[in-house]
C-alpha cells in the first residue's frame, strides 16, 4: 500500500461514504497503475479523461500538472487524481492497458503528440494527431511552442510503411484513403485482410488539426469562442455552448432565464439537424436518393 500523507484508498471511501459530489486526490507517478486498478475493480470508476497543463514554478523549472478523470455510472463523486511530475520531457506510466483502461489510449497517444510526453508500457505512440509533415518532436501545445513561427516542413520518408498487426499466410494490407468528406472528419484506413476476410482496420485521422487550443490561448473570451464555433460547421451552437458554460462556470456568472430558454431551443433545433442528416445519409447509403 502506498501513502500520500494519508492512506488514498482509505480516504477515497470515507469521501465515498460521506456522499461527496467531487473527490480530488493526490497520486505518485509510480503508484499510478495501482491505483486506477483499484479505482476500476473496487471502486467500479471509469476513466473520462485527461486533462495536461503545462506550467512553471517560481524558479522557472517545469511544473507538469496531469489530471486523470473518472466517474460512476451508479452515481457521484466525480473523482479528480492529480499527478505532477518537474521532468522536462516526463515518462509516465500508461494506464491503457489496464483491464478497464482501454479508453485512455487516446487520451494518452494525443497527449504524446502534442505534449511529448511519452507513457512507458503504451504500445502505439507516434504519428496520431500530428501526421509525417510535421517536425519531429514539435509538441505545439507546449507554453515554449511559437504558433506564430513557421514550421520547416518535414521531407517524405520513402521507407515509411504503415503499422501492421497481422501475420498471416496471404495477409495483405489495403489502404483506403484519405477520405476527405463534405462535413465529416478526415480519415484514412489501413484495412488488413485475410482473404476476403477484414481482420482489422488501422484508423487515421486529425488531418484538419489546426492548432485552436494554441491558437486561443491568451485571447479574449469573445475571440475564443468564434473559434470554438468553428471546430465543427455542423455542430457550431453546442461547441459556443459549452465554451460558454465553461466560462460562466469559471467566472461565476448567473445565465438570465431568457438566455437558458433560448439556449435550450437552439440546441434542440441543432440536435434534430443532426437526426435528420443521419436519416438522409442512410437513404443516401442505400440509394434511396
Amino acid at each position: 500500500m502506498f501513502f500520500l500523507g494519508n492512506d488514498l484508498l482509505a480516504d477515497l471511501r470515507q469521501r465515498l461514504a460521506a456522499g461527496g459530489k467531487v473527490c480530488e486526490m493526490e497520486c505518485k507517478p509510480e503508484a499510478l497503475r495501482q491505483v486506477c486498478t483499484q479505482l476500476f475493480d473496487e471502486f467500479g470508476c471509469a476513466f473520462a479523461t485527461l486533462v495536461v497543463e503545462d506550467s512553471e514554478d517560481e524558479a522557472g523549472r517545469p511544473l507538469w500538472l496531469l489530471t486523470y478523470v473518472f466517474y460512476r455510472d451508479a452515481g457521484p463523486p466525480w473523482i479528480f487524481l492529480r499527478l505532477h511530475s518537474r521532468e522536462r520531457n516526463p515518462v509516465l506510466p500508461s494506464i491503457s492497458g489496464l483491464a478497464n483502461g482501454p479508453s485512455a489510449d487516446w487520451h494518452e497517444r494525443e497527449t504524446e503528440d502534442l505534449f511529448r510526453i511519452t507513457f512507458a508500457g503504451h504500445p502505439r505512440l507516434g504519428e496520431f494527431v500530428l501526421h509525417e509533415d510535421w517536425p519531429e518532436g514539435a509538441a505545439p501545445m507546449r507554453r515554449a511552442f511559437d504558433a506564430r513561427r513557421r514550421l520547416e516542413a518535414r521531407l517524405p520518408e520513402p521507407e515509411w510503411r504503415p503499422p501492421t498487426v497481422v501475420e498471416a499466410p496471404g495477409a495483405f494490407s489495403m489502404p483506403v484513403g484519405p477520405v476527405f468528406s463534405d462535413f465529416a472528419e478526415a480519415a484514412h484506413f489501413v484495412l488488413e485482410t485475410v482473404g476476403e476476410d477484414v481482420i482489422r482496420t488501422i484508423p487515421r485521422f486529425f488531418y484538419n488539426y489546426r492548432g485552436g487550443e494554441k491558437i486561443a490561448e491568451g485571447e479574449p473570451a469573445g475571440r475564443a469562442l468564434l473559434l470554438a464555433e468553428r471546430f465543427s460547421g455542423t455542430a457550431a451552437f453546442a461547441h459556443g455552448l459549452a465554451f460558454c458554460q465553461a466560462v460562466e462556470t469559471i467566472c461565476g456568472i448567473s445565465v438570465p432565464p431568457r438566455a437558458l430558454a433560448l439556449r435550450s431551443l437552439l440546441a434542440e433545433l441543432e440536435r434534430l439537424r443532426h437526426h435528420a442528416a443521419t436519416i438522409a445519409g442512410i437513404c443516401n447509403a442505400t440509394a434511396l436518393a
